[in-house]
């Protein structure tokens, strides 16, 4: 019988041996924890220098979901800060000049982190039936800066890590499935509306159904991955142009210490 506690980390059966061989592989990665590598010629590979975790298992541990932080544990993984800066010429955001995409809470030795989350919980009595429970309302502060201040019109997006199980299931949809049954106002009164998020995928340049990611943001499972990655992480690859991860031209320390390859 499969271990219990990692119900969700097992391939599924009937592979043959090439897609056995495929999936340990990805899971070889998905667990490794980084590390950063000094180079003769300067550079710097691996982890950071500026990250969240030292790893994918880290924050989706056994491939599951993440919590938020609280006072009984105010350090947990799987948690983090997404940025954006809301400007009057365009609806879309755009990265902290500072700070980037995301708050990193981590930094390699000799580096110091971007700063912290610190979430503060109220507790709020909601009657569900003939019970009142108590839930809590979070409220989210970031401090210890590093980089200056953020910017104005700074808008916070609390993450906690999905759950990661089953999505070559999602990826082996139809993209006109997906399309068809986009119900954004709810017309068929089933109570689910939504709909189709289209994204540019950043290896072809053209726009793509997303289906990864938070609010379906990515294409696909490795533009996901690979951002992840970066953001995360630290970790440069083919695809994701930038070797600094979600570093800004303000923070010297990424060009002092930026990766002088892509990550295999």
């Amino acid at each position: 019988m499969p271990n219990q506690s990692r119900t969700f980390s097992h391939l599924i059966s009937g592979l043959n041996s090439t897609f056995v061989a495929k999936f340990n592989y990805g899971r070889g990665i998905f667990e490794h924890q980084w590390t950063s590598s000094h180079h003769p010629d300067g550079t710097r590979t691996g982890l950071g220098p500026l990250y969240n975790g030292t790893g994918c298992a880290q924050c989706h541990v056994r491939d599951g979901r993440g919590q938020p932080p609280g006072p009984e544990a105010p350090e947990i993984s799987g948690f983090v800060m997404q940025l954006g800066v809301a400007t009057v010429a365009s609806a879309a955001l755009t990265p902290d000049p500072n700070y980037g995409w995301q708050l990193q809470d981590r930094a390699i030795d000799g580096v110091r982190p971007e700063g912290r989350v610190v979430v503060n919980y109220t507790s709020v009595p909601t009657r569900l039936g003939e019970e009142t429970v108590q839930l809590r309302r979070p409220s989210y502060d970031v401090v210890d800066l590093a980089y200056g201040p953020l910017a104005s019109g700074i808008r916070f997006g609390p993450r906690v890590a999905p759950p990661v199980f089953g999505l070559g299931y999602v990826s082996a949809i139809d993209p006109a499935d997906i399309i068809a049954n986009a119900d954004d106002n709810d017309l068929d009164g089933d109570g689910i509306s939504g709909r189709p998020n289209f994204v540019t995928d950043p290896v072809s340049g053209k726009a793509q159904l997303g289906r990864f990611g938070w609010k379906a943001s990515e294409p696909s499972i490795r533009a996901q991955a690979q951002r992840a990655a970066a953001i995360d992480i630290g970790l440069s690859s083919p695809d994701h142009l930038s070797p600094y991860g979600d570093c800004m031209a303000t923070q010297a320390i990424c060009d002092a210490d930026k990766t002088g390859k892509p990550e295999p």
